[in-house]
């Protein structure tokens, strides 16, 4: 709450200081053009009145530059008053940070009241510079904010116009995005005409939900005869496996250019559009072979997920630390992380035996009976690599050589 309170502060004082400062400068750009104008000579024509027209000219140039260079040093040191207000609240949100330090659990709301920088791998990032750059590139380009992504390029001395393969794929994808959230269904339905067999080899259902949900723009739009002819077009071979809803689209055609007012009104819904792009991102990058999202996103949101559990193992071994770093003793963490079945990319085994789950130096084997337990365990059952012993889940006996390594 403290913090929360004090980011509004910090951010309400640099919206009106950012505000007062241009209206600074355009008060004082129009009063530079004001005293310019008075500042111009006249031309009288007898030498005694122009004479006293330059001493009368001098007095009034002098004293308008003075008002100018008045107004401007008072109108600066209000500036500078704000700038120290500001940053006196700056420094202060910093302190309250370094105070506030915790982590919240999302599941158990738990507060973990502990330095976030204790666990921080400091080998982690070393020469792996090229690689955080390009995955910041990437996260601007899935984010469609490609200037940012080609202003990282060039201050990294890339060439701008040597985008990859996978870049120019993310500019299309985002281009057929935002022509969806401007209603525009065209691009999107041009995509999946063009990539139907790979949809179809996927089982993918988007063309459906593309075709579907411009079949309900159009009712929506009056034009009744175009619905109908794109359904028998497109949606037709979807009838066995959407019946249901397609006897319920066919009958909204009743209520053609007044279907808002009808019992269909929920086909209209604005979050049909949301869920139909969202399905056509996952589609277009599965199609492409792309992640569905920024892989830069995916790892700092598993890494909010799993900071609790971290900071609560922290403080469990803090105690039996020794001079090298926490990090340094562990190969692999020693509590188990669910990140959520959208985050697990690979396939996970755990031995049945030792209750572990597997790595590269200990793979699942499988034994001759069909049961798969990890190497380490087998060794142990076995004692000896010659010697040989029971399965143990069934009475088969076997021998180290007769398992085989079990690769995902």
């Amino acid at each position: 709450e403290p913090l929360s309170k004090e980011c509004e502060v910090v951010s309400k004082k640099q919206r009106i200081l950012a505000h007062m400062t241009i209206s600074t400068i355009d008060q004082l750009v129009e009063s530079i053009n004001e005293c310019k104008s008075k500042c111009v000579p006249t031309s009288p024509t007898r030498p005694e009145s122009r004479r006293s027209s330059i001493e009368a000219g001098d007095n009034a140039h002098h004293l308008a530059l003075r008002k100018l260079i008045a107004h401007a040093k008072e109108e600066s040191d209000k500036l500078s008053a704000e700038f120290k207000d500001l940053n006196s609240s700056v420094s202060k949100l910093g302190k309250t940070i370094d105070k506030v330090s915790c982590v919240r659990d999302p599941i158990t709301m738990q507060v973990f009241n502990s330095s976030i920088s204790k666990i921080v791998n400091p080998e982690a990032f070393k020469n792996k510079q090229p690689e955080i750059r390009q995955s910041i590139i990437d996260h601007f380009y899935y984010t469609g904010r490609f200037d940012l992504g080609q202003a990282v390029m060039a201050e990294a001395g890339q060439m701008v116009v040597d985008e990859s393969t996978e870049q120019q794929t993310l500019r299309a994808l985002t281009a057929i995005l935002t022509a969806m959230r401007e209603r525009n269904l065209q691009p999107a339905m041009e995509w999946v005409h063009a990539h139907e067999t790979q949809l179809a080899a996927a089982n993918s259902r988007i063309a459906y939900a593309v075709y579907r949900q411009r079949y309900v723009q159009l009712l929506s739009e009056g034009q009744g005869e175009a619905a109908i002819a794109l359904a028998q077009e497109h949606l037709g071979q979807y009838g066995a496996s959407s019946f249901t809803d397609l006897k319920r689209l066919m009958t909204a055609s009743l209520f053609v250019g007044r279907l808002a007012t009808s019992c269909y009104a929920d086909l209209l819904d604005a979050h049909r559009w949301d869920e139909v792009a969202q399905q056509f991102a996952v589609a277009f990058c599965a199609v492409n072979k792309l992640a569905c999202e920024s892989p830069l996103f995916r790892c700092v949101n598993a890494g909010c997920i799993a900071l609790p559990k971290l900071l609560k193992m922290l403080q469990v071994l803090e105690g039996a630390q020794r001079d090298e770093p926490i990090w340094a003793a562990l190969g692999d963490l020693p509590v188990e992380i669910d990140l959520g079945k959208e985050r697990q990319h690979h396939t996970i085994f755990c031995c049945p035996v030792s209750r572990e789950q597997s790595t590269p130096t200990n793979p699942p084997m499988r034994l001759p009976c069909g049961h798969v337990i990890c190497r380490e365990s087998l060794l142990a059952l076995a004692r000896t690599p010659r010697r040989r012993f029971k399965c143990p889940y069934c009475p088969q006996e076997m021998g180290v050589a007769e398992a085989r390594e079990v690769i995902f």
